[in-house]
């Protein structure tokens, strides 16, 4: 869609803003506003591939950004068990296929992986145990089924048995239960 493509004069990179808000599930809403369509327009004029710039406005006029980051996520899954995926987008008048690899989201993700190893660590420590003394960890929510997180969560506790619960559901349904115990 134009992410991280050059500018005619080959001096910078497309602004990222609405790239990175189209790729944010919580943010895609904002891509489709008046503003966000008139600077969508002047950044596609300022394109290297501006065929790829109309390719993002057309998936913003058509209000199609859940959808297609629907499709990211089954293919963020697939990464769980294969070693690559293809988003296959097939949405009228944007139809393209990217391939991802499992190696290209860990890069991606690596500084978020730091970050929760680095609270993993800071909790065992306020906790005032010795991770060695950890017998069991319970793995929730679909991040811990990307193998690298798994794996670099699991190296810090190697003696603790794994416990895994509903990926998809358990935050939630922890959610609701502590919401229950606060204003029941």
């Amino acid at each position: 869609l134009g992410y991280l493509t050059r500018t005619k004069d080959h001096k910078r990179n497309l602004p990222a803003a609405y790239f990175i808000d189209l790729a944010t599930w919580q943010r895609i809403n904002l891509v489709y506003t008046a503003k966000a369509m008139n600077d969508l327009r002047q950044i596609r004029y300022e394109a290297e591939r501006a065929d790829l710039v109309d390719r993002f406005i057309h998936v913003v006029e058509h209000r199609y950004g859940h959808a297609l980051a629907g499709l990211v996520e089954r293919a963020k899954i697939a990464l769980t068990d294969q070693s690559s995926a293809e988003v296959k987008v097939s949405l009228p008048g944007a139809c393209f296929a990217a391939k991802i690899t499992r190696a290209g989201l860990e890069e991606t993700i690596h500084g978020d992986i730091e970050r929760v190893t680095a609270t993993v660590t800071q909790t065992i420590a306020d906790a005032g145990v010795d991770a060695s003394a950890i017998t069991a960890v319970f793995l929730t929510g679909g991040s811990t089924a990307i193998p690298l997180a798994k794996r670099e969560i699991l190296s810090m506790v190697p003696q603790a048995a794994v416990i895994e619960g509903d990926m998809f559901g358990s935050v939630g349904l922890g959610l609701a239960l502590d919401a229950q115990r606060k204003y029941a």
